[in-house]
């Protein structure tokens, strides 16, 4: 009895551990993703900011990082003699959590 009291335990243990690196490794997934998203949205403001294409650079960013299930929570635009970066921060949701990612974008040197 005490056998199958311990090995039901140990099941037990083997399956939540399991769960706990499932749930990891998909809010790595959602990291990863967000962060193309976030690059992406970064990229495609700077080309507005830059006159590449017309438009406002904010709501281009805001149009990307929609069409991907994600959000910018912040976006500023930052002109300078030596070029212009634009700098999003993009938000998506894992279950509960919310997952942010920075990305910048322009022709300013770093």
């Amino acid at each position: 009895m005490a056998g199958t009291i311990l090995a039901t335990a140990l099941v037990l243990v083997a399956g939540a551990g399991a769960v706990g690196m499932g749930a990891i490794a998909g809010a790595a997934g959602v990291a990863q993703a967000v962060s193309g998203v976030a690059d992406n949205a970064a990229l495609a403001a700077a080309d507005v900011a830059m006159g590449v294409v017309a438009g406002d650079p904010c709501a281009v960013a805001s149009h990307i990082a929609r069409s991907s299930g994600a959000a910018v929570r912040t976006c500023e635009v930052s002109e300078q003699r030596s070029g212009v970066t634009v700098t999003v921060v993009v938000e998506a949701r894992f279950g509960l959590f919310p997952v942010r990612v920075r990305a910048r974008a322009g022709n300013e040197p770093l």
